[in-house]
């Protein structure tokens, strides 16, 4: 992995972060981790989702649609901090190399 590709990794996962902490109505009490699942850690219900891809699309600027994200796993735990910030990566470079 080149030292800009970790670094758009290293800022995504820091928007999801944020974007995770906006969108929750009571204070993490923790350190938000990438293994932290969004359903079993942290709590999230369908309307957190909503509220999360809101607070999302207000960070990177552009509409993040979550249906395929959820999709792209068998179980709800696997809804991990990282995993979001990974599909978002791709999801913006598919766009990228869409829009050439």
């Amino acid at each position: 992995m080149s030292s800009h590709t970790r670094l758009v990794a290293v800022s995504t996962l820091g928007l999801c972060i944020d974007a995770i902490h906006a969108s929750v109505r009571a204070p993490i009490g923790f350190e938000v981790e990438p293994a932290h699942s969004l359903i079993d850690d942290l709590g999230f219900d369908s309307l957190g989702v909503v509220t999360l891809s809101v607070s999302l699309e207000d960070r990177f600027g552009v509409p993040i649609l979550l249906d395929g994200w959820i999709a792209s796993v068998s179980s709800p735990s696997a809804l991990t901090v990282g995993s979001l910030a990974a599909w978002i990566d791709a999801s913006l470079a598919d766009e990228a190399v869409g829009a050439r």
